[in-house]
C-alpha cells in the first residue's frame, strides 16, 4: 500500500464494555463528552445528524460508522425532523493493537459497502441479549472481524480509490447483464446504451466509476476471462473455436489480446493452469457474486488465477 501500512488485529481481540441499540427523537442530542474507551456507532441509513468532533463536523450522508477514540471530545446532534436509529458499542483494545489498526489511529467516518457487517453487529446484540454459550467471548470475536474488515475498506481506500461496491443502479445490473449474455458476439458500447436507456457517454462514466476501466477494456477483459475458462474446462479444444466463441473474427488479434491481458498465449495458459480438477466444470456465462466463480482460492502459496487484470487495451490505451 502507498499511503498507509498493512496492519491488524495481531490476535488482540477487543473487549466489549456495552453495547445497544436505540431510536432517538428528533431533533435530539448528545451533548459534548469525553469517553474513556473506543466507540463505533453504525448508521443504517443517512440522516441530516452532525457528528462534532473538535472544530470538525460530519453529516451522516450515507449509511456508516463513526469511530470515537478515548479521550476525544466530541458531540452528537441528530436529525431536527426525523427519529434516528442507530447502534453502538463501546469497547476497549490493548494498546499496541489500537497503535497498529489504522482504523483505531485516525479514522472518523467510514461509509457502509460491506453488507455483512450490520448482521455482524446484530448478531453481537443478539447473542448478548441471549446470553448463550460463550456468549461475551464470541461477541468480542464478532467485533475483531468488524473492526478488521473497516480497516481493510479504509486502508484499500486510500491505497486504490475505490471499493468493489454493491451495484445499485438497476440501468448498471442490466448493462453488465447484457455484457455477459452476449460475450459470443461482437456487438458496439452503442448497443449496451441502448438497452439500458442511458446515453453512450453516461454509460461510459458509470462503467469506469464502478470498474475502473472504460466499457470497450470492461468488455475485453470479460471476453478474455470467458476464454480462460473455455481453455480450462470447456469442451473447445482448438485456441480458433475459443476466439469465434466469445465474439472475435481474427483469432491473431484474439491471441494478441490474450497475452496483452494475461501475460502468455493462450496455449502457455493452458498448458501453466490446466488441472484436471476443471474436467467437471461448467463454463460461466453470467454471474451473481462479487468473486469470479469457478476458481481455487488458497490461504497459503499461489491461487488458482483464471486470468490477471490489466489496466491498460491492446494498444496500450487506457
Amino acid at each position: 500500500m502507498s499511503t498507509t501500512r498493512s496492519s491488524n488485529l495481531n490476535g488482540n481481540i477487543p473487549s466489549i464494555v456495552f453495547a445497544g441499540e436505540i431510536i432517538v427523537k428528533p431533533d435530539s442530542q448528545l451533548e459534548t463528552r469525553v469517553i474513556p474507551e473506543y466507540e463505533l456507532v453504525y448508521f443504517p441509513k443517512r440522516s441530516h445528524t452532525r457528528y462534532l468532533l473538535g472544530d470538525q463536523t460530519y453529516e451522516v450522508s450515507a449509511p456508516g460508522f463513526i469511530i470515537t477514540r478515548p479521550g476525544e471530545q466530541h458531540a452528537y446532534f441528530f436529525d431536527p425532523l426525523e427519529a434516528t436509529r442507530h447502534l453502538f458499542i463501546h469497547f476497549t483494545v490493548q494498546e499496541q493493537a489500537a497503535l497498529e489498526l489504522e482504523l483505531l489511529r485516525r479514522a472518523v467516518w467510514i461509509t457502509s459497502y460491506n453488507t455483512l457487517l450490520p448482521t455482524l453487529l446484530r448478531d453481537i446484540m443478539n447473542i448478548s441479549y441471549s446470553e448463550g454459550f460463550h456468549w461475551k467471548v464470541r461477541c468480542n470475536r464478532l467485533l475483531g472481524v468488524v473492526l478488521e474488515e473497516l480497516n481493510a475498506q479504509l486502508c484499500q481506500e486510500e491505497a486504490h480509490g475505490q471499493l468493489s461496491r454493491p451495484i445499485r443502479s438497476p440501468q448498471l445490473k442490466a448493462a453488465l447483464q447484457f455484457i455477459d449474455e452476449n460475450l459470443n458476439r461482437n456487438f458496439r458500447i452503442s448497443e449496451v446504451a441502448s438497452f439500458t436507456g442511458w446515453t453512450q457517454s453516461h454509460l461510459s462514466r458509470v462503467v469506469k466509476e464502478y470498474t475502473g476501466l472504460s466499457p470497450s477494456l470492461f468488455i475485453m477483459n470479460k471476453r478474455i476471462e470467458r476464454a480462460c475458462q473455455l481453455l480450462l474446462y470447456g469442451e473447445l479444444t482448438g485456441i480458433k473455436e475459443v476466439a469465434y466463441a466469445i465474439g472475435f473474427d481474427d483469432e491473431q488479434y484474439f491471441c494478441r489480446c490474450f497475452r496483452r491481458v494475461t501475460g502468455m498465449s493462450a496455449s502457455e495458459y493452458r498448458t501453466a493452469y490446466g488441472d484436471a480438477r476443471f474436467q467437471n466444470l461448467y463454463p460461466v456465462d453470467d454471474r451473481d457474486t462479487a468473486y469470479p466463480l469457478n476458481q481455487w482460492f488458497y490461504f497459503s502459496g499461489s491461487n488458482i488465477r483464471l486470468m490477471k487484470t490489466s489496466q491498460k487495451g491492446v494498444d496500450g490505451e487506457e
